[in-house]
């Protein structure tokens, strides 16, 4: 082969490859910037074996004598090239695997040693274990459908606080493939959670393992205010997935998705269910269990005396019927064809989040029109009532019904608005308001003294308006159950 022709060879082998070499280089640089490690590692290793062979090609010409090379002025000019190329790409990339925040090195630290997530929403009642369950699931970029393998720990204080968590779930990623991650959340050893890497336990996926029918019987427990006393200061809970029944179970309750409860017969259940044991801490000695299998709803349970299990636990009369999903738990019509419904939309140890629908025929639909007539706050409602199709009201207690707030609306329940109802002559331990009547031209309402009021056994302030409701003047003292006393 002449020279020349060598010469070109030389060039074009070259040129390919500076270009392997650069698109190795950039993509290196891009996976300890970015990640990708699936997409990247195969594109970074077919560069480097491509490169292994230009050089034991180049060192098996040069052997033979060849000028592969060329001249000395195009070795000068390549070796300048690719040792600029080289050391650019070497300084980026350990620049970024250098940052402890990079996610390169986050995503082998994940695959090793796993990490630490904070958690942002920590309270179980206002954030929702769902949602913690959520977050966790998107870190590990899992798919919404999670499972637990074991025994799954779930404790929290009494006002909700995450105290402990501790299992492993498993899923599939974005993939398709099955991948498992030990939690473990201990605030008696640290503030974050560790989240770490399994080995896959399995190329299945166990659908008795299905971790949704806990989030459900945890949600109900949630609304269920009569299962803590004063007295119970932590709440622990475990899942193992669908199991096998006790045949001696004792304190084996059904509950349904409002909280409501019933001691459950072991004739009506099947072998194997999801169970759900509540341990109640009321110190380290005295501990109460109570087992749980959650249910949709609770007419499709049997009472012994054959008649049909239904228990308003929640403390909320009226429920009769649901709207979207949500229990009804408050209705009212103005006339013929308009009214009112209260739902509950949400809520967590006797704390109650409500929308209010409002129906223009009869009853026959109904169309939410306010998704949060407290404007964020939570309670008991106990009242609703409107003097027309514009002005009317709602009464929200407090979780421990002890006080209350009076709500207005003008513009048929698009909007609410807090009314203060507070008097001088009345005594202070009077706040905790009623509904509004209407009394010939004039509005009056009667406002007590809430669960901890003892003032003369309990009597009432009652109020008057004159201008619909916008402002309320104190009156007399008032029997709750007799005549007027004041």
């Amino acid at each position: 082969m002449n020279t020349k022709k060598q010469l070109c060879i030389a060039m074009v082998v070259h040129c390919i490859f500076l270009v392997i070499f650069t698109i190795g280089g950039i993509t290196m640089i891009r996976m300890c910037t970015y990640g990708g490690l699936l997409l990247r590692i195969p594109i970074v290793i077919l560069c480097f074996i491509l490169t292994i062979y230009y050089i034991s090609w180049a060192v098996a010409w040069k052997a033979g004598k060849k000028r592969l090379f060329g001249s000395k002025m195009v070795i000068v000019c390549y070796g300048v090239i690719l040792t600029v190329i080289g050391g650019t790409c070497m300084g980026m990339s350990l620049h970024s695997l250098a940052d402890s925040e990079g996610v390169f090195r986050t995503t082998i630290t994940k695959m090793v040693k796993g990490y630490a997530m904070i958690l942002t929403n920590k309270n179980v009642y206002l954030d929702g274990f769902e949602k913690l369950v959520k977050n966790i699931g998107e870190e590990v970029e899992l798919d919404s459908t999670l499972y637990i393998k074991g025994e799954l720990q779930v404790e929290y204080k009494r006002d909700g606080s995450l105290t402990l968590l501790k299992g492993t779930i498993y899923g599939k990623d974005h993939d398709e493939r099955i991948r498992a991650y030990n939690l473990n959340y201990d605030t008696s050893v640290n503030d974050t959670l560790t989240i770490k890497r399994e080995k896959n336990l399995s190329s299945n996926l166990d659908q008795n393992e299905q971790l949704t029918p806990f989030l459900q019987t945890f949600r109900a427990i949630a609304l269920n205010k009569d299962l803590l006393d004063t007295e119970v200061s932590l709440i622990r809970l475990t899942y193992s997935g669908r199991q096998h029944l006790p045949f001696n179970a004792v304190n084996l309750n059904f509950i349904d998705k409002y909280g409501s409860t019933q001691l459950a017969d072991m004739s009506q259940l099947t072998e194997y269910g999801n169970l759900v044991s509540c341990y109640l801490y009321r110190g380290k000695a005295d501990i109460d269990r109570v087992d749980y299998i959650f249910i949709e709803n609770s007419d499709s349970i049997i009472s012994d005396d054959g008649s049909q299990f239904s228990d308003d636990s929640q403390g909320q009369s009226g429920v009769t019927e649901e709207l979207d999903g949500y229990p009804v738990i408050l209705e009212y019509m103005v006339d013929e064809e308009t009214g009112y419904c209260v739902v509950t939309v949400d809520a967590a140890l006797g704390t109650y989040y409500y929308s209010l629908y409002k129906t223009i025929d009869g009853g026959n639909n109904y169309k939410v029109i306010n998704k949060d007539p407290f404007t964020g706050q939570g309670g008991d409602c106990q009242g609703i009532s409107f003097i027309d199709k514009k002005i009317g009201f709602l009464c929200l207690a407090n979780a421990s019904g002890d006080q209350g707030s009076l709500y207005r609306t003008e513009d048929g329940g698009t909007t609410f608005n807090k009314i203060v109802i507070q008097s001088d002559k009345a005594n202070v331990s009077f706040d905790l308001p009623g509904v509004p009547e209407i009394e010939g031209d004039s509005l009056t309402i009667r406002v007590s003294q809430g669960a901890d009021g003892d003032y003369k056994g309990g009597i009432e302030a009652l109020f008057t308006s004159k201008d619909k409701g916008l402002t309320w003047t104190y009156v007399k003292e008032v029997d709750p159950n007799n005549d007027e006393i004041g």
